[in-house]
């Protein structure tokens, strides 16, 4: 049981985490480019333009978990059978795995949906998916990432009864 409300807690920090990476990503945009507001919150048929913005953080945060889920899983599951609990193993992690899908997508028609993202490399692009993805890795430290590798030591011992 303890190994199943681990796993929830990972999910968890998991979808909030990009939950909030996209957030930055979207409003590093609209920062960069104000027009990209009109392009990220084009949902009227939800009300107003926030309203759609909110529908497009969801929709991408969902997005963003299906392409980043097996690099992450990967990274996950070294940190819990080692018992990672740095904070900066994490921000420095995250990062890093942002970084590189920054100069990935832009060498690849992976994501060639993206408005303004993914087009060419520029230092404000690679600039805002950094920060993005340290809003991330912190996100996920401060949910889940501090208690990394904790749930072994409240398993139950599998020793033999005594005859």
């Amino acid at each position: 049981m303890v190994a199943v409300s681990r796993i929830a807690l990972i999910l968890a920090a998991f979808v909030l985490g990009n939950f909030f990476a996209t957030g930055i990503l979207s409003a590093g945009k609209i920062f960069v480019d104000p027009s990209n507001f009109g392009f990220y919150s084009k949902w009227e048929f939800v009300g107003s333009g926030l309203a759609g913005f909110g529908l497009h953080l969801l929709i991408s945060a969902f997005g963003s978990m299906m392409f980043v889920f097996i690099p992450t899983l990967l990274v996950l599951i070294f940190t819990e059978m080692l018992g990672i609990q740095s904070k900066w193993f994490y921000i420095l992690t995250a990062g890093i795995g942002a970084v590189l899908l920054d100069f990935t997508c832009t060498r690849l028609p992976i994501i060639g949906g993206m408005r303004s993202f993914c087009v060419e490399e520029s230092f404000s692009e690679l600039l805002i998916a950094t920060i993005a993805g340290i809003a991330a890795g912190y996100v996920f430290w401060r949910v889940a990432g501090r208690s990394a590798g904790i749930w072994r030591a409240d398993m139950p011992s599998n020793t033999p009864l005594a005859a």
